[in-house]
């Protein structure tokens, strides 16, 4: 919706005098629906689900507002909004929040030996993969296009950006923004046919979703951050956003920088354990289902907690493929397993923030140049004395790192193929009508009824159920 939005004229029109154009609906999105009833199809109100591309959400970067997928931005946009919390530009670290950006745009491969076959219709510009829907791919991600040829109008062995229409239809676009803005490019021909999708890249971290203004501000904004794997820190009333990524540290502690004792738990409680983690997510290819993400383990954290398999559940609303929704879960269990550190420091770790790394060099307690993140950062006042106590976990590149190898493919369900959002309902054909003597029906008082003999050639629709003949005076 936008400000300047008049009322619907057909709801106007049509809802005798209960909606005026008064009601604009300004800066509010909406669909107006008209069903006609009808007692043997509905049993209520049907639900009505629409694909949309959502909010266009300002990016530092560019100055501009565009659609995107990038959830430093989409977080950004909630902090700014008057529907969010209402922050001033001033109260938001934009050099920060392009860093996270910039970290959530990274490409990350799917699978070094992934290839889909995909079959061309150039009449609609769009691709039909074989083998029915495929979770691991979506909307944005990154493949290079070959066969021989290929169609006319595109480039054998060029980069293309995927558009998903459905659970089994895609569209190719030039660029990573004109996927996400549904601008397709177009071909002349099928080239050869099937051709090949290979090399197929995803954003590490996206947004794909929605929220509604009843929920608690606190958990949508934890929401947003778990998907990027994220935290925010805010000091002197600014608020900093950051996506989950190794960064080397540049600041070290030693024990010239400690003002009391030192608390290290190289493990977790046993009651804290986990080594396994599973959920759900919301599935692009089942039409935006939610599904569950195959489970996320280690079987050396099975090893280390007696062969016991403790599982945690994390749900993702707002990852929308299998394998974005893995990688996060390994984050998570990773950073679950990792030790942590508490220091009473002197007022020189006052040059440290929340969520910075840091090297610890200890030798009495056996570590050197040992990699933390800062959970937790509060002034403390000792003896009159200012000091600064740090909450530390251990931080390894490891927590991040993702092969290909790494996930695992859904398993395909049994269920019936979906209704496409792209392709039409096929029509049955051959239609013949035909009214004569031998339609003619006769009864036992010698009524004559005359008759209308209706035959076609059936739909391929793989939802089929039956036919419904209806007829009208000319």
């Amino acid at each position: 919706g936008t400000a300047a939005q008049t009322a619907d004229a057909d709801l106007v029109s049509e809802s005798g005098g209960k909606w005026t154009t008064d009601h604009r609906l300004r800066g509010v999105a909406y669909v107006y629906v008209r069903i006609r009833w009808d007692q043997d199809k509905f049993q209520g109100i049907p639900n009505i689900r629409c694909l949309v591309r959502g909010k266009k959400s300002y990016d530092p970067r560019t100055g501009l507002d565009a659609f995107t997928e990038t959830p430093a931005l989409h977080l950004r946009d909630y902090f700014a909004a008057t529907y969010g919390l209402g922050c001033a530009s001033g109260e938001l670290e934009d050099t920060t929040i392009a860093t996270a950006a910039n970290t959530c745009e990274e490409w990350v491969a799917l699978d070094g030996a992934l290839s889909i076959t995909a079959v061309p219709e150039h009449t609609t510009d769009t691709w039909t993969t074989s083998g029915g829907y495929d979770s691991r791919i979506g909307t944005g991600d990154r493949i290079v296009l070959t066969g021989v040829p290929v169609p006319t109008g595109l480039t054998n062995g060029a980069t293309y950006y995927l558009i998903r229409l459905d659970n089994s239809t895609y569209q190719l676009a030039s660029s990573y923004q004109n996927a996400l803005e549904g601008v397709a490019v177009t071909f002349t021909s099928n080239g050869s046919g099937a051709q090949t999708w290979g090399s197929i890249y995803q954003r590490r971290y996206t947004l794909n979703g929605s929220f509604t203004l009843d929920q608690n501000p606190r958990d949508i904004v934890q929401d947003m951050l778990d998907t990027m794997a994220g935290n925010i820190v805010q000091p002197a009333g600014t608020i900093y956003i950051h996506a989950g990524a190794y960064v080397a540290p540049t600041i070290t502690i030693t024990a010239d920088d400690l003002r009391g004792a030192v608390t290290i738990r190289p493990r977790k409680p046993r009651h804290d354990l986990v080594n396994q983690i599973r959920g759900s997510f919301v599935d692009a290819s089942r039409l935006w289902t939610q599904s569950d993400y195959p489970p996320v383990g280690d079987s050396t954290f099975v090893t280390e907690d007696g062969g016991l398999t403790i599982e945690r559940a994390i749900d993702q609303p707002f990852a929308t493929d299998s394998t974005r929704a893995q990688r996060l879960a390994k984050i998570a269990l990773r950073r679950a397993r990792a030790g942590s550190l508490s220091l009473r420091c002197k007022i020189s770790a006052l040059r440290l923030q929340g969520f910075d790394t840091v090297a610890v060099t200890i030798p009495q307690l056996g570590l050197s140049s040992a990699v933390y993140r800062i959970v937790r950062l509060d002034l403390a006042g000792d003896d009159g004395g200012l000091g600064v106590d740090l909450s530390l976990q251990e931080e390894s590149v490891d927590h991040y790192a993702w092969s290909a190898s790494d996930a695992v493919a859904p398993v395909p369900t049994t269920e019936l193929d979906i209704p496409s959002f792209a392709t039409p309902v096929v029509a049955p054909t051959s239609l013949v009508l035909a009214s004569g003597n031998t339609e003619l029906l006769a009864s036992a008082d010698g009524t004559i009824i005359s008759r209308l003999s209706v035959s076609w050639a059936g739909a391929a629709e793989p939802g089929l159920t039956g036919y419904e003949v209806q007829s009208k005076r000319a």
